[in-house]
Formats: structure tokens, C-alpha cells, sequence
């Protein structure tokens, strides 16, 4: 998602109109035209990424997220119960 987030708009730029369509259908819900203006929702995930783009507090914490090894916590919430079993 961070990847899909971070290339939006070259994604969107080098699309044909049906792709684009369908990118913004997947980023944005309840489009409307309100008297000229384009009204939406931006869904989820992508609208608590627009909250962490506003708070630069947040951004480390995404960054680790997205760089986490997600193999290794895996194997160790599987091994955990091994590790720290208190069963004789």
C-alpha cells in the first residue's frame, strides 16, 4: 500500500483512462460534482496516510513499519509460545 501511495501519481500519469478509473475508484469513494467542485472520501488505508503525511511525529513510525521484516516477527509469534512456555 505505502508503494501504491508513494507512485499514485506516476501510476496515474502513464495510465489509459480505464486504469485510471480504476485507481481512483480503489484510493476514493463518494465522488461527487458539487457545483463545479469534485467532492470525495479518501478510503482506507490511504486516508490515515494522509493524517501521517500531516504529522511529521508519525513518519519514523510508518518507515518501520514499512521496512519491518515481517518474516522474522512471523517466526517469532510462532516460536513464542515455545520460548515461553511456563508447562512443565
Amino acid at each position: 500500500m505505502l508503494n501504491l501511495a508513494k507512485r499514485a501519481r506516476e501510476i496515474f500519469e502513464s495510465s489509459e483512462v480505464e486504469e485510471k478509473k480504476q485507481l481512483l475508484n480503489f484510493v476514493l469513494q463518494n465522488l461527487q460534482l458539487k457545483e463545479k467542485e469534485l467532492v470525495f472520501t479518501v478510503r482506507e488505508p490511504f486516508n490515515t496516510m494522509l493524517k501521517f503525511n500531516n504529522c511529521p511525529t508519525m513518519l519514523p513510525l510508518v518507515n518501520a513499519f514499512r521496512t519491518l521484516d515481517w518474516g522474522k516477527v512471523r517466526k517469532e509469534i510462532y516460536l513464542w509460545p515455545l520460548k515461553y512456555s511456563y508447562w512443565p
